[in-house]
């Protein structure tokens, strides 16, 4: 508690929800018993929904429920850990996958399906949400949200989590190769990848593997303009050649000099040049 002017105020910490209006978890008199009794009871109330939607029996109801609360109870009775969290999410997430299925030849655009649908999922970004309020630095945690919002057309609320992912975890390696390959794929923009893996590398103190990544982009990047040019009729290997080697003795040198006599990212970085130049060429 805080006091102020005489007066005793509950001590309150908020987190923004990635994707949602932000909310306080206060740390008032309600027992942590109460707050898993709340939420069971909402659970409760959209078990009538799923009931309505005839995709489960009233015996699968009660055993979600049931299972339901075992992890609520587990989360709040002792410490909770990220695998707990995990179990937990992914029995929503099965449970909305088994739902989908069964509701897949039966009135798909039912307006009780849409509300069941929209709870449903609601449910599992909320457990995403307070799993990563605990485990800020867990990194598979945080790719299995952007996971579960790629699957969901969810591009806002994922760029969202990759943003705050970067943010908490601004030394992983992994997840800036990961945050600048989506950029590259999905949305074609070369210069905001360029931009996520040279604050990668300088972030991560100039990581091998970065490097690698590095290189691989902008590989990729040249082979997919040089095979538009070459499905417009212009055609010179000569320009595409000379560019290749450019671009690959300049990442190549800044590599080696943060790296020197690295023998091993050297062969690697040999290794990645060769392989698409060989899958290119095959194709004139």
């Amino acid at each position: 508690f805080v006091r102020i002017s005489g007066t005793c105020l509950p001590r309150t910490h908020s987190f923004t929800c990635i994707g949602r209006p932000s909310f306080q978890v206060t740390c008032a008199s309600n027992t942590m018993a109460d707050k898993a009794n709340r939420l069971l009871e909402d659970r409760a109330r959209q078990a009538e929904a799923l009931q309505q939607s005839g995709a489960f029996s009233q015996a699968e109801i009660k055993q979600t429920l049931r299972a339901r609360a075992r992890y609520e109870y587990a989360l709040k009775r002792r410490r909770s850990t990220a695998a707990i969290f995990g179990r937990y999410i992914k029995f929503e997430v099965d449970l909305y996958d088994i739902w989908r299925m069964r509701q897949a030849a039966a009135e798909p655009l039912a307006s009780n399906n849409v509300t069941t649908r929209g709870f449903m999922t609601r449910n599992i970004l909320y457990l995403f949400q307070r799993a990563l309020q605990q485990f800020r630095g867990n990194v598979g945690l945080w790719l299995e949200f952007a996971t579960f919002s790629y699957s969901h057309a969810s591009y806002r609320l994922l760029s969202e989590i990759l943003s705050q992912a970067l943010q908490f975890n601004p030394d992983c390696a992994g997840l800036w190769a990961f945050v600048a390959t989506l950029e590259y794929r999905q949305r074609g923009d070369i210069s905001a990848a360029r931009r996520l893996l040279l604050r990668g590398l300088r972030s991560c103190d100039y990581c091998p593997a970065l490097s690698q990544e590095y290189l691989r982009l902008e590989l990729a990047y040249l082979i997919n303009f040089e095979q538009r040019r070459l499905f417009l009729g212009i055609r010179d290997n000569k320009d595409f050649v000379n560019k290749a080697k450019a671009v690959a003795r300049a990442i190549m040198s800044s590599a080696m000099l943060r790296r020197q006599g690295d023998r091993i990212l050297y062969q690697q970085l040999i290794g990645i040049i060769q392989k698409p130049m060989v899958c290119l060429f095959s194709k004139f």
